[in-house]
């Protein structure tokens, strides 16, 4: 990690929690635990049915979180720089992932050991209520995800395009790397949608705009 980038990176873990911006001290002993990990796209970090323990943190780049429902594959969402990910079955339980959580163009991570984190979260109070607010994140994703699309699919697409959903969830309209780096398969996916229907939706909405 070259010094610029590990400043955006500081700056991106610092600004991961709306709740508390940890002091450089913190985030340093936290960044001497872990390793650097470079990943091509489309590489899985984390594999459904796989045991793994480790917590990783995004430098940069783009991954997003799925899973299959046994029938076709879902997108949950999507991660950027400062971003935590992890399997919670298996970071919490030792358990086998039921997500997987996979690259979208090359990037790069830290990748973490549980007993490091569980032993830092002991001995450093800062860090341990600074990590169970991203935590509580990652709630407030799942909730905020969920009331953004409560509507028609086209709806849900209009809101995420046209920036309605950014204060709650996520604006496409203003992240050009996932609408650069991931394919209409996966973004119908994310809308639990088709892509013969995602392409049905942006033919309307193009043509009502001209209109």
């Amino acid at each position: 990690m070259t010094p610029e980038e590990r400043k955006n990176f500081i700056e991106a873990l610092k600004i991961e929690s709306s709740i508390v911006s940890p002091k450089d001290e913190t985030i340093e002993e936290f960044l001497s635990l872990g390793f650097e990990l470079s990943m091509p796209a489309k590489t899985k970090f984390i594999e459904e049915g796989s045991v793994n323990t480790n917590l990783y943190v995004q430098i940069d780049g783009l991954a997003r979180m799925g899973y299959f429902d046994g029938k076709i594959e879902k997108t949950y969402g999507f991660s950027g720089p400062g971003t935590f990910s992890l399997s919670p079955r298996g970071f919490y339980k030792c358990g086998r992932a039921y997500f997987f959580v996979e690259t979208c163009m090359p990037t790069k991570l830290m990748v973490f050991k549980r007993d490091q984190i569980f032993n830092l979260m002991q001995t450093n109070n800062e860090f341990c209520f600074w990590f169970s607010t991203l935590c509580l994140n990652q709630f407030h994703a799942i909730e905020a995800k969920l009331s953004v699309f409560t509507s028609s699919p086209s709806e849900n697409y209009r809101r995420i395009m046209s920036g309605e959903a950014q204060r709650t969830f996520i604006n496409l309209s203003s992240r050009p790397d996932i609408i650069k780096n991931v394919s209409s398969k996966v973004l119908a996916s994310y809308l639990g949608i088709s892509p013969s229907y995602l392409s049905n939706i942006r033919k309307v909405l193009l043509s009502n705009k001209k209109g």
